[in-house]
């Protein structure tokens, strides 16, 4: 799973997002390992999503985390500062093919 905590405002968010997480490169990894994106707006305060953002050590947006497959997986913290390279290389490292856990 790949959680992007972000929010309107934030204007790192929105470029991370168009430059990268929505490059056919990085769609086209997401689907062939099999991890789902999951987007945390926290536009507008929420508690749960700040609860989050503090059990994997962070305050604010943008923050970018990839959970691998596992009951006892330790997230990894991605730069708040996105890049291609960066993001393939995560989930190359933290995604697993179906049915090998």
């Amino acid at each position: 799973m790949f959680i992007d905590f972000t929010a309107a405002w934030c204007l790192s968010c929105q470029v991370n997002e168009k430059a990268v997480l929505k490059s056919k490169e990085v769609e086209r990894a997401l689907e062939k390992n099999h991890v789902q994106l999951l987007k945390a707006d926290w536009t507008q305060y929420d508690p749960a999503i700040t609860r989050e953002l503090t059990a994997v050590g962070r305050s604010g947006v943008p923050t970018y985390v990839i959970y691998p497959p596992g009951k006892v997986s330790n997230a990894d913290v991605l730069p708040e500062f996105l890049t291609k390279a960066v993001v393939l290389a995560a989930i190359g490292k933290d995604a697993k093919p179906m049915g090998t856990e």
